[in-house]
C-alpha cells in the first residue's frame, strides 16, 4: 500500500495523510470548487516519484493549468501522462478497454474527471437502471485495477439539489458510494476559499472539515 499526498497538508491530513493505493477516493462538488485542481495537482505529485499517470477528462484537458500547477518541469511531467478525452458515456467504457492495456507501465494513480458528466447527460435518454449498471461496471473495473496494480484511483463527481429536501448530494450518490473508500465534499465559502467535508472513510470519523484556498500553483493550506 501508497499514499500519495496532494501536498495541500489540510486536505491530506483529512483523508488520512494522503490518497491510498487499492481504493477509489471520490471527491464531488459544485463547479469551479476546485475538483480539477486537486486532480492535476495529485498527477503532479505522483508523476514526480517517477510514476506515470493516467488521466480521464470528460472535456478537454486543462493543459494549461497543468503547466501552471507543474511549474518548471511540467514538459517532462507531461511526457509520462497517458491522457483520455472521452465524448460520451460509451466512450468511457471504450476508454477503459484502453487503459487495461497500459495499466501495467509503471501507472501510479488513474484519475477520472468527471465520472459522471456523461452520466448526466444520458440520464433524460436512458433507462436510469441500465445507466447506474454501466456506471457500476466502470467503476467496478477501476477498482480492479487499482487493487491488481496497487495504484490509487482519485474520481470527481457531480452535484444536484435534492428538491425534497433542498439537500447538495453527488449524482448516484448511494451506487458510487458503495465502491469509493473515501468520499470528500467540496464546498465553496469564499473567493478562492473552499471547504472540503470528510463523508465517508473507512477508519476516521466522517464530518471533519478543513479549509483550502486556490491559487495559481494549485491548492494550498487556508
Amino acid at each position: 500500500m501508497t499514499i500519495y499526498p496532494c501536498s495541500c497538508h489540510n486536505v491530506d491530513n483529512l483523508i488520512g495523510g494522503g490518497f491510498e493505493t487499492g481504493r477509489i477516493t471520490q471527491v464531488y462538488g459544485e463547479p469551479a470548487g476546485g475538483k480539477t485542481g486537486l486532480c492535476l495537482q495529485l498527477a503532479v505529485n505522483v508523476l514526480r516519484t517517477g510514476k506515470r499517470v493516467i488521466f480521464i477528462d470528460t472535456q478537454k484537458f486543462p493543459s494549461e493549468r497543468f503547466a501552471q500547477i507543474a511549474g518548471g518541469g511540467a514538459q517532462v511531467l507531461a511526457r509520462k501522462m497517458i491522457v483520455f478525452e472521452v465524448t460520451s458515456f460509451e466512450h468511457q467504457t471504450d476508454a477503459l478497454r484502453e487503459i487495461k492495456k497500459v495499466v501495467s507501465e509503471d501507472i501510479g494513480l488513474i484519475v477520472f474527471d468527471s465520472a459522471t458528466a456523461f452520466y448526466r447527460l444520458e440520464q433524460a435518454k436512458s433507462h436510469e437502471i441500465f445507466l447506474r449498471r454501466k456506471l457500476v461496471n466502470q467503476t467496478l473495473f477501476l477498482l480492479g485495477l487499482a487493487k491488481k496494480y496497487n495504484l490509487a484511483i482519485l474520481m470527481t463527481n457531480q452535484i444536484y439539489a435534492n428538491a425534497e429536501t433542498d439537500e447538495v448530494l453527488p449524482i448516484s450518490g448511494h451506487t458510487l458510494k458503495q465502491l469509493s473508500a473515501v468520499i470528500v465534499q467540496f464546498i465553496k465559502i469564499g473567493p478562492g476559499l473552499r471547504r472540503a467535508v470528510l463523508k465517508r472513510h473507512p477508519s476516521l470519523p466522517e464530518g471533519a472539515t478543513t479549509e483550502f484556498r486556490i491559487v495559481l500553483e494549485g491548492l494550498v493550506d487556508a
